[in-house]
């Protein structure tokens, strides 16, 4: 599981060029400074919650020398107001001293700014907490973006843990501090580097670097390690212009023998100048035979129709934003303009809405902490992988596409019956929804507490169409060699639905016949003009829908009948 690190959101006081040689100032944590999207701590009985972010050591070394001039941070309760409200910026959130707090007394909800009295000089060498305590009715307010290391460090008395990578909560604070510098310098922090699988040959080390200074970086050089041992350094040109952009990659692995080994990665240059103190990430590689991460695909069965479905648009979105790489939604539309009759098993499955599938074979609810518990709790690795290598138009009508792919198994198999089914979605249709959660007798629930009865909103992940709920027939070989890349493209012709092509992705799933579990699945928003891939024009013909299995369910080869019974086409048949 990748480790991530604090996340920037920060604009800029004072614009400065690349080479900064004046004094700047910039507002650096989470949050847009405006908006609040719930309270937590505590229960409904007013308590006393302390709230912090973390800054990590090499982080607050990018920014040695500086002065953080003010602070500003958000605060709510159910009451309406925060009381005995102090801030503070310590170097041991656990202890915080006296000296280190100043009261502010009573808050009401919102953000508020303070100038420090006396600006805070920032030191290398120790981790930043910058926080508030207050006391309320779940005082802390938490902004909508994504839970990280370092974004939320809350509790009462001594137990104050970090929820930004707690499971279940992952929650981030709004707090800011406003630096000023003299001369800012080209900085870059870690955003994305843990612990890694990869196989023996050709695996990497996937790295993502976040800058955290207000002067652009055209390139920055990273030298890793295995075991102890120098593997080399990678150079990445990159377009960084403003704080919290990231760039993202792969630092390529030796080949490695089975089993487990520890790597470290350093940041040696930026800008083609050198770094004297460098900012250094750690992880264990695990080398394995086959590495094979499983996408997880939640079917959600909505419809514009349903007030409480709008919890399931919540929930979708929070997995698309947490898990871009891993987690794939279809919303299936039911009784709206959107119903395709190609998901109409789909939707039988179901006693009412809004309803969730999990890889369809299980259900889930579609509060946004159930789906993310039911991913949490999912195996990262499976047996079975799909890729799509492409998909491209045949023609300048653009009405079919030829959909190129590549699957393998982990494990040789003898005459099973796997298939592959295409699933057309379409992205951003303004629609107007039916919303239960209006004016907030039923809760927070993603910002629908705050829009009308019926909020207009853009739908996402729409099913438009799926080739076949069972899969395409003969898409798989019955025989499956171990490891082995098998190549399939289909010709697809996309549903006459579609609003908008430049909103389309295409989804591949690789499931078992009847349909009741998808293996593992892929999906790409990038449909290629004709020719533009350089593939050559694939003929690819309609498949056999003539299918036996023998008497126990197997699949058997076309023209493997043996004498006796057998099923074809979902008839018994006797041969002698």
């Amino acid at each position: 599981m990748k480790k991530l690190f604090l996340m920037l959101a920060m604009a800029l006081a004072v614009a400065v060029p690349a080479v900064a040689q004046q004094t700047a100032s910039l507002w650096w944590g989470y949050g847009d400074g405006q908006s609040i999207w719930k309270g937590v701590g505590g229960g409904t009985n007013a308590s006393t919650q302390t709230a912090a972010i973390k800054v990590p050591a090499d982080v607050v070394a990018s920014y040695a020398g500086s002065r953080i001039k003010s602070i500003r941070f958000a605060v709510t309760s159910n009451t309406g107001s925060a009381t005995d409200v102090s801030y503070f910026l310590t170097t041991d959130v656990m202890a915080i001293a006296d000296d280190e707090r100043t009261t502010v007394g009573t808050l009401y909800k919102g953000w508020h700014t303070f100038q420090l009295a006396t600006p805070y000089e920032i030191v290398a060498g120790q981790d930043l907490y910058i926080g508030y305590t207050a006391t309320g009715s779940r005082p802390v307010a938490i902004v909508d973006e994504p839970g990280c290391e370092g974004s939320c460090w809350m509790g009462s008395g001594k137990k104050i843990y970090d929820y930004g990578v707690m499971e279940g909560y992952k929650y981030t604070l709004g707090i800011q501090v406003l630096i000023e510098a003299d001369d800012f310098e080209a900085g870059l922090s870690f955003a994305e580097a843990g612990d890694v699988k990869a196989e023996t040959t050709g695996g990497v080390i996937p790295i993502t670097m976040r800058s955290i200074s207000p002067v652009a970086v055209s390139n920055y050089t990273i030298s890793y390690s295995v075991d102890g041992q120098s593997v080399g350094s990678v150079k990445a040109n990159c377009n960084l212009k403003e704080i919290g952009d990231t760039h993202s990659v792969e630092l390529p692995l030796p080949t490695l023998e089975l089993g487990s080994h520890v790597y470290e990665v350093e940041v040696t240059a930026i800008n083609g100048k050198a770094v004297t103190a460098g900012v250094k990430a750690q992880g264990n590689l695990e080398i394995l035979k086959y590495v094979m991460y499983r996408k997880h695909v939640i079917e959600e069965c909505t419809g514009t129709w349903c007030g409480y479905c709008v919890r399931g648009l919540v929930a979708m979105r929070e997995m698309r934003k947490n898990h871009p790489d891993r987690f794939i939604g279809i919303a299936v539309h039911g009784r709206d303009s959107y119903a395709t009759s190609s998901y109409a098993t789909l939707l039988g499955r179901i006693s009412g809405y809004p309803s969730a599938f999990f890889n369809r074979s299980r259900i889930v609810g579609t509060e946004p902490s159930e789906m993310e518990v039911a991913f949490q709790n999912a195996a990262e690795l499976t047996d079975c992988e799909i890729k799509i290598d492409g998909v491209e138009y045949t023609n300048s009508s653009r009405n079919t596409v030829d959909v190129h792919m590549r699957y393998r198994s982990a494990t040789n198999h003898n005459r099973i019956d796997y298939r592959v089914a295409i699933v057309t979605l379409e992205d951003y249709i303004g629609d107007s929804q039916a919303n239960y959660y209006s004016g907030g007798g039923m809760g927070p629930m993603g910002g629908f507490e705050n829009m009308g009865s019926y909020a207009w909103v853009e739908l996402m992940d729409v099913a438009r169409d799926i080739t076949s709920y069972t899969g395409i027939i003969n898409s798989v070989p019955a025989d499956l060699e171990e490891g082995k890349w098998y190549e399939y493209t289909y010709r697809y012709t996309l549903p006459n639905t579609i609003r908008d092509r430049s909103n389309v992705s295409i989804v591949v799933l690789l499931q078992n016949a009847n349909g009741s579990e998808i293996l593992n699945a892929d999906k790409t928003e990038k449909i290629y003009e004709p020719g533009e891939m350089g593939i050559e024009s694939v003929s690819v013909a309609e498949p056999s829908t003539s299918v036996s299995y023998d008497i126990y369910g197997r699949r058997l080869d076309e023209g493997a009948e043996k004498p006796g019974f057998s099923i074809r086409n979902g008839k018994v048949i006797y041969t002698k």
